[in-house]
């Protein structure tokens, strides 16, 4: 290390300001406070006198990483000889190409994605999430990286010109900081070391805008124990270079969010649905999967905003507060016939969706009758809510049961017509009665929009035109049962779109 490079104006191009970062949370966090502009700032004026290293691991990362980044290429080049083109591509990354590409691409309109927006993908493969992305991302950018060219090659494929596939070794995202709406790690931190996330988690902070979000897919004990049954009988059996499976708690999730300046939207097990597929698709098997589906690994949404956060999700252990049910009988079960109702709702074009029994209010007001329903049987989850009340709370928020809209919605909604879409039915007898409103909480709202319904799931629609916000203080969407005394109503799934 010498006086140059604390001296000079320029960065040198030895420095790597990911790995300092990484290896000094605390200038990090002072970073983010204003104190230094740069991990450089700081090293030039204290790290390099409290003899804090400036060296670069990036070829250090290569070299560990090399062993298995050969064993990967091998894989798919052999694949490719064995077989045609589409299935090497689809083997390569754990087959089923199509359908896990649809349920990526949901996943991601779940937690807010729209159309015009940037998306990075780290460990694209095959494209299988970008194949999916092109009629939904009409407006916006998809940025992928990976470390096998065969597989940048065929993501390219169809795709638009302007979207962009890199091949990328080391642990960094090669692109401009506050660039992106969501950066996403499907399958990538399952296989790095706890230092090497949490390398990659500082890049996605770096790159995604304000509001922005980053969602990336782990193992859990609990929901993947047969993955680390797998690897430890490898190794009790003597098998060399065991593939490493990286197995994560929560609360380095929740340390990492809090040393990074990014809140926790939620975090969903692997073996909850909460994935809701427009159309029925067809797996490699011939097996048809449609409706709510889960993800296998356990999925994590964080967001970087100065804003108000989202209320964190349920754990999968816990259940939402159970209320007194009034004495009613229940009428049989109908499955919900998503074939038929989902194309009614527009679910794919939809730029926000809500599955009720899956997802948690923003506020359930204490008298309200609250009961969950788990998926069963083939009939998807739903809520049964009763004893509702008109009148707001005292945040603002609708008095209903109140859904807090994710930022990228309130700001898309803004001075556009809104249709706000819930599939719904009464919970006994032949009729009852619930309402909508769409509240921004800064220019006004819709009033409640009353609906009264049947036995069966049917769709009740209703539309608002959404005046435009100065500052936006936060759009909640609020579903209000009839008063108590009066039947329950059951609620599956509810859909915005933004004309």
């Amino acid at each position: 290390m010498t006086k140059l490079l604390i001296s000079t104006n320029t960065i040198p191009e030895e420095w790597d300001e990911t790995t300092y970062l990484c290896n000094n949370p605390d200038v990090t966090k002072a970073i983010q406070l204003g104190i230094f502009s740069s991990g450089y700032d700081h090293f030039k004026k204290h790290g390099y006198y409290e003899k804090r290293s400036a060296a670069s691991h990036k070829q250090n990362v290569v070299s560990q990483k090399f062993h298995f980044i050969e064993d990967y290429r091998n894989l798919v080049r052999n694949l490719m000889e064995q077989y045609p083109l589409d299935e090497a591509m689809s083997r390569a990354i754990g087959g089923n190409f199509v359908a896990w590409g649809q349920i990526e691409r949901q996943l991601l309109i779940h937690f807010g994605l729209l159309p015009n927006h940037t998306l990075i993908d780290i460990g694209c493969g095959s494209g299988r999430l970008a194949k999916a992305m092109i009629p939904y991302l009409k407006n916006g950018t998809y940025l992928g990286t990976d470390i096998v060219d065969e597989l940048l090659d065929y993501a390219k494929k169809d795709c638009p010109f302007n979207w962009q596939f890199q091949n990328v070794e080391n642990i960094s995202i090669p692109y401009p900081s506050k660039c992106a709406d969501f950066c996403v790690f499907f399958s990538v931190f399952t296989h790095l070391l706890p230092e090497e996330i949490y390398c990659y988690l500082i890049e996605a902070q770096r790159v995604i805008k304000d509001d922005g979000m980053i969602i990336f897919s782990f193992l859990e004990y609990s929901q993947n124990w047969d993955v680390f049954e797998a690897t430890y009988s490898n190794i009790l059996s003597g098998k060399s270079n065991v593939h490493l499976n990286t197995f994560i708690g929560r609360d380095a999730i929740e340390c990492w969010a809090d040393r990074l300046g990014l809140s926790i939207v939620s975090i969903t097990a692997g073996n909850k649905p909460f994935i809701l597929l427009p159309q029925p698709v067809s797996l490699d098997d011939g097996r048809v999967i449609e409706g709510l589906q889960a993800f296998g690994q356990s999925v994590c949404a964080l967001k970087k905003s100065s804003a108000a956060t989202f209320p964190k999700a349920i754990s999968p252990i816990a259940t939402p507060p159970k209320f007194t049910s009034p004495e009613v009988t229940k009428v049989p079960a109908i499955p919900v016939s998503l074939a038929e109702q989902l194309p009614i709702v527009n679910a794919q074009d939809a730029a926000f969706l809500y599955v009720f029994e899956s997802c948690e209010a923003s506020t359930i007001p204490e008298d309200m009758v609250y009961l969950s329903h788990v998926s069963k049987n083939g009939e998807a989850g739903y809520i049964t809510l009763a004893n509702g009340n008109p009148k707001a709370v005292s945040s603002g928020a609708t008095g209903g049961y109140s859904i807090r809209l994710p930022h990228q919605i309130e700001s898309a909604a803004s001075g556009h017509r809104i249709t706000v879409s819930v599939i719904a039915r009464a919970a006994s007898r032949d009729q009852s009665s619930f309402a909508v409103a769409y509240s921004t909480n800064e220019v006004g709202n819709s009033g409640w929009r009353w609906f009264n319904a049947g036995p069966e799931w049917s769709i009740y629609t209703m539309e608002y035109n959404v005046p435009v916000m100065k500052e936006g203080r936060g759009d909640f969407v609020g579903v209000l049962p009839d008063r108590e005394g009066n039947p329950g109503t059951e609620f599956y799934c509810l859909a915005i779109t933004i004309s």
